[in-house]
């Protein structure tokens, strides 16, 4: 089993890397900046607070456990992967290069790989507050 989890996460990353290889467009360290609001198995709310992805830097993340839930909060550092694919730790953030006011967020946890849209706030979403 860790072997076929293994060959999917390879895969996505060389498929991550190719469309953004053919694809990209410039999008700037500034573009990863911001709150983004998504919902895990469209039902548990998260959210990510990014205030820079320099190196030694770390992310806000706050998640629902259960639907309309309290919300748990950790810290977590980041990295450029490619143009417009950041990582932190186990979530993965690849930006719309037509929109960068949207993203697709992948999360691997232990039990299973979550996905979701994700939309760029302008200000703090108020249904994101930590518990």
């Amino acid at each position: 089993m860790k072997n076929i989890v293994s060959k999917l996460v390879v895969s996505l990353f060389f498929t991550l890397g190719l469309v953004s290889f053919v694809n990209a467009q410039e999008i700037k360290d500034k573009a990863f900046i911001g709150h983004w609001v998504g919902h895990w198995d469209k039902s548990y709310i998260f959210c990510l607070d990014i205030s820079s992805i320099e190196k030694g830097e770390k992310v806000e993340y706050r998640w629902q456990e259960q639907p309309k839930g309290a919300f748990s909060h950790s810290q977590k550092s980041v990295k450029r992967i490619n143009k417009n694919t950041i990582k932190m730790e186990n979530i993965l953030l690849v930006i719309d290069q037509e929109d960068p006011s949207l993203a697709m967020a992948l999360g691997i946890f232990k039990y299973q790989t979550r996905r979701s849209f994700m939309i760029k706030k302008t200000s703090i979403d108020s249904s994101c507050v930590a518990g």
